[in-house]
C-alpha cells in the first residue's frame, strides 16, 4: 500500500468565532486555503509501481496582510554597496606600479651597463642592484593590494593578504640594509682616523644585509605559518533599506580572530605580535641607515 505525506498551505487569521479578550487581545486560527492531493494512477500494485502524481487543491482564497487576494509585488532588486576601489582608482595604482618597475628595472641595466665607470664603482655597484630588487618588489605589492570581488575568488583574495605584507617587508629590508651596509662601508674607509691603509669589501658588510633580511624572512614565515591575514566582509551596522536588507558592507585583509573568543570578534594576540615584531625590525634598520647616512653627510657625492 502507497502512503504519502499531506500537504498544506494556511492561512493565520483572526478566529471570526472568537471574541476579542480583554486588553485587546485577539484569538488566530490557521485555515487551510490549498492542499495537495494524490491523483488514482492506474497500474499501481501493492507490491509497488509507478508512484501517484499529485495537484493542489484550492480550499479557499488567501487572505494577505493588507487583508485583500491580492498578492503583493516582489520586493525591489537590492542595491548593495561593497566600497570597492573604483575602476579609476585602480588604473591609476596600476599606471604607477608600471612607473615603479619600468624605473627599478632601468636602474639596474644603467647600472650594468655602466658598472666600470669610476663613479658607478664609488657607487658600490652591488648595493645598487639591493636597491633596485628592494624598491621593485615593494613596487610589485601593488598588484594584490588591488584584487578585490568580484574579480577574485575567495582563495585568490587569501593569497594576496598573505603575499602583500611579504612583498612590503621583504622588499623594504633589502632596501634599507643596503643603504646601511653602503653607507658602513663609505663611513669605515672615509672616515678613518689613522692612516694605515686598509680594505673594506662588500662582502665585509653584507652580514648586515643578510642579517636584516634573514629576520624579516623568519618572522614572515612564522607569520605565514601560525596566523596570516585573511580576506573577510563584513556588514555595516545600521546600514540597511527600507526592507531591513544589508545595504553597504566592506572587505579588508585581517588578522585572525582570537581561538578562545567564541563569537569571533577579538583579534587573536599573535597576529599583534607578529605585526609588531616586523614594525621594530624595520624601524630599527630605518633608523641606523638614517644615522649611517647622517654620519656620512659631509663626504663628497661621487662617493655616497
Amino acid at each position: 500500500r502507497l502512503h504519502t505525506m499531506q500537504f498544506s498551505v494556511s492561512n493565520l487569521l483572526p478566529d471570526a468565532e472568537m471574541e476579542e479578550g480583554e486588553g485587546g487581545q485577539v484569538a488566530m486560527r490557521l485555515y487551510p486555503t490549498s492542499v495537495r492531493v494524490a491523483n488514482a494512477n492506474k497500474g499501481v500494485t501493492s507490491g509497488g509501481g509507478v508512484p501517484p502524481s499529485t495537484s493542489w487543491r484550492t480550499l479557499r482564497s488567501f487572505v494577505y496582510s493588507d487583508g485583500t487576494h491580492n498578492p503583493p509585488q516582489s520586493l525591489p532588486p537590492p542595491t548593495h554597496d561593497f566600497h570597492l576601489i573604483p575602476p579609476a582608482a585602480l588604473g591609476a595604482g596600476y599606471a604607477l606600479c608600471t612607473i615603479v618597475l619600468l624605473t627599478a628595472l632601468s636602474c639596474a641595466l644603467w647600472t650594468y651597463h655602466h658598472q666600470q665607470r669610476r663613479v658607478v664603482k664609488a657607487a658600490q655597484p652591488v648595493f645598487l642592484y639591493l636597491l633596485s630588487l628592494g624598491a621593485f618588489l615593494m613596487g610589485t605589492s601593488i598588484i594584490p593590494l588591488g584584487m578585490q570581488e568580484p574579480d577574485h575568488s575567495q582563495r585568490a583574495l587569501d593569497a594576496a593578504c598573505v603575499t602583500t605584507p611579504w612583498l612590503i617587508t621583504v622588499g623594504f629590508s633589502l632596501t634599507f640594509s643596503a643603504l646601511y651596509a653602503k653607507e658602513i662601508r663609505i663611513a669605515r674607509v672615509m672616515l678613518k682616523t689613522n692612516m694605515r691603509r686598509f680594505k673594506v669589501t662588500a662582502r665585509d658588510v653584507m652580514k648586515y644585509v643578510v642579517a636584516l633580511v634573514g629576520s624579516n624572512v623568519a618572522i614572515m614565515t612564522a607569520w605565514t605559518a601560525v596566523a596570516p591575514l585573511t580576506y573577510n566582509r563584513w556588514d555595516i551596522e545600521g546600514a540597511v533599506d527600507t526592507f531591513g536588507r544589508s545595504a553597504r558592507s566592506q572587505g579588508m585583509c585581517v588578522l585572525p580572530p582570537d581561538p578562545k573568543d567564541p563569537y569571533g570578534s577579538e583579534v587573536w594576540w599573535v597576529g599583534i605580535l607578529f605585526v609588531a615584531l616586523v614594525a621594530v625590525v624595520n624601524g630599527i634598520a630605518l633608523l641606523s641607515a638614517l644615522r649611517e647616512v647622517y654620519v656620512t653627510r659631509r663626504i663628497r657625492t661621487e662617493f655616497s
